[in-house]
């Protein structure tokens, strides 16, 4: 009888460890760069702290760690507005952030770049 209270410890214990680590390793973002391949591809991406819909543009991007936290680094990618001071600049987006994202090859890019400089 003494025994199972600690085996019924044991197994709560058990199950809390369980449930977290399944839980965690949903919530992480992928962890090598072959989850998502993002070669010859150009991002748009957005964050949760994306203002009135406006995306970050990149290429060359990279899923890394820096300093312990999952990030996206890339190159800032010209979006032919006036006011896009990021092209060519590194860009680094932490993970936990990215609310959604779309990969286009460069010519797909262009062609809706210059799809929406027509419609202004």
């Amino acid at each position: 009888m003494r025994r199972l209270p600690s085996v019924l410890i044991l197994c709560v214990f058990a199950a809390i460890v369980a449930f977290v680590a399944v839980s965690q390793s949903t919530s992480q973002p992928p962890t090598n760069e072959t989850a998502i391949d993002f070669t010859g591809k150009y991002v748009t991406l957005y964050t949760n702290s994306s203002e009135s819909g406006t995306g970050d543009f990149l290429k060359e991007v990279r899923i890394r760690q820096v300093a312990g936290k999952t990030v996206l680094t890339g190159i800032g990618v010209d979006s032919g507005h006036p006011e896009d001071w990021t092209a060519g600049t590194e860009i680094v987006v932490p993970w936990r952030q990215v609310v959604s994202m779309y990969l286009m090859t460069e010519e797909q890019f262009n062609e809706k770049i210059r799809e929406r400089s027509l419609a202004f």
